[in-house]
């Protein structure tokens, strides 16, 4: 792209195009007049501001101005754009990976697959073009036909890796239909910070399933389309009647199934936070009375609301009152998720200080360690959000340690760069020490650990334990 060269004009119904504005902020300033632009348009201006502020433009920061501003033309922002519209520059959303057999050796050829705002792209022409991963710093530009697709650093990262070390030898494919998720993190990844494993697709007789965060389950999310509800028949008393149901499935008539909330309920207080409804009327649950007053900051209102819900989530969790009870019945689970900003970090830790507290006044002991998984740019950030939120004569942990090995893991490391080691159906060695209550152990009772998800993969039967 020698020469490229790109200009950005406001255009008014009548066509006039002013050339003189500026962001300032979020309000476009044009003519002496204020506007509050949209989402697209203020990502295209935004965009082509920080491009024209770029003192050294390269080919990947002209092609990332492109793609961004077709991308805000799909959204609905009108850019003129003819010069590139037979060409396709866009941003990749996910990365997977592609499985062929090749037929000479047996081995399985792994192939990085990139997908976003663009026609599929034939795994074959992909392969014929992984020669192009290689060029560029930390992120990588893939060329297929007419359609141009930036990677990220991260999607670059794992392409590269699979492109270099994706050859599976045909006396390991059993262990790889297996278990994937092992398998490259030990052959393919064992050097990549990976926030996700990718999922895999194209092998055989084998489903691929998403190796995120049910690596273990293989479960089957490809070819699965949304299937329409069947309307069955009422009965006198007006229950549905499963018309595609055999009769051995239907419960007999002295049953009584146990009632499970849906998955999506529009009002989680009232039905329980999801949970059978005969468990909550045989509870006998500690009421949860939040100290919201404790903290070195004082929470916000939202935050409050926050605290209050997640940790109504959490009250199952009292039926397990002794740590050392076998596992069982642990939460109901939620999700807390919120605008940048908002302060997620905090209500979390002032969810884990209220648990504590109330751990420690039900039973006389120290509660179980937790494990804070973040990517590694923002461990510590999370240390630091926990020296701010707690007061020193209340620290609530007992210790926050940083499981990396650039900083506190060889305190738990039962010795020097020992690491998880396992064959199928039996650990061998745990890399970590646990279980003994010791500084030593990475559960060391009431402590925080952060980790990575890296860190975690390559420890994950110690942290299991």
């Amino acid at each position: 792209m020698s020469g490229f060269q790109a200009r950005i004009g406001l255009a008014d119904p009548e066509v006039n195009v002013l050339w003189e504005w500026r962001l300032r902020g979020p309000i476009l300033e044009a003519g002496g007049e204020s506007y509050l632009p949209t989402a697209p348009q203020f990502a295209a201006l935004q965009t082509y501001t920080q491009w024209r502020e770029t003192k050294e433009r390269d080919e990947l920061t002209n092609l990332s101005l492109i793609a961004t501003l077709r991308e805000a033309w799909n959204e609905g922002c009108r850019i003129y754009l003819e010069t590139y519209r037979d060409t396709i520059i866009a941003n990749a959303d996910d990365l997977s990976l592609d499985a062929r057999e090749d037929k000479d050796s047996g081995d399985l050829i792994l192939r990085p697959i990139v997908s976003g705002d663009f026609p599929d792209l034939d795994p074959d022409k992909i392969e014929e073009r992984l020669s192009q991963l290689r060029i560029g710093s930390d992120r990588a530009v893939l060329r297929v036909g007419k359609t141009i697709v930036l990677l990220n650093p991260e999607q670059t990262r794992i392409a590269r890796a699979v492109a270099a070390r994706g050859r599976v030898p045909r006396n390991q494919r059993t262990s790889f239909e297996k278990n994937p998720s092992a398998w490259l993190a030990e052959n393919v990844f064992p050097d990549v910070e990976t926030e996700f494993s990718p999922r895999v697709t194209g092998i055989g007789v084998w489903k691929g399933g998403y190796l995120g965060a049910k690596w273990e389950a293989g479960e089957d999310w490809f070819g699965k389309h949304p299937e329409p509800e069947k309307m069955g028949l009422k009965d006198a008393a007006g229950h549905q009647e499963r018309e595609d149901e055999p009769d051995s499935l239907l419960p007999e008539d002295d049953e009584s199934p146990k009632q499970i909330v849906p998955l999506i309920i529009p009002n989680d207080e009232e039905l329980g936070f999801g949970w059978r409804f005969p468990e909550l009327a045989s509870e006998n649950a500690e009421p949860f009375k939040p100290d919201l007053t404790r903290y070195a900051r004082k929470p916000l209102l939202h935050q409050e609301d926050g605290v209050r819900w997640l940790l109504g989530h959490a009250r199952r969790a009292l039926q397990r009152l002794n740590p050392d009870e076998k596992p069982g019945g642990f939460g109901a689970g939620a999700l807390l998720a919120d605008d940048m900003g908002l302060g997620k970090t905090f209500t979390t830790l002032m969810l884990l200080a209220e648990w504590f507290r109330i751990w420690r006044k039900i039973t006389g002991k120290e509660p179980p360690a937790v494990l804070i998984v973040a990517p590694l740019s923002l461990l510590e950030n999370w240390k630091e959000e926990i020296k701010k939120s707690f007061k020193a004569d209340d620290p609530v942990f007992t210790r926050v340690l940083i499981a990396q090995t650039d900083a506190e893991l060889d305190k738990i490391r039962r010795g020097p760069g020992t690491r998880d080691a396992a064959i199928p159906g039996q650990v061998t060695q745990y890399g970590l020490g646990f279980g003994d209550g010791t500084e030593r152990s990475a559960d060391y009772p009431g402590g925080c650990v952060l980790t990575t998800y890296q860190t975690l993969r390559d420890y994950r039967f110690s942290f299991a334990k």
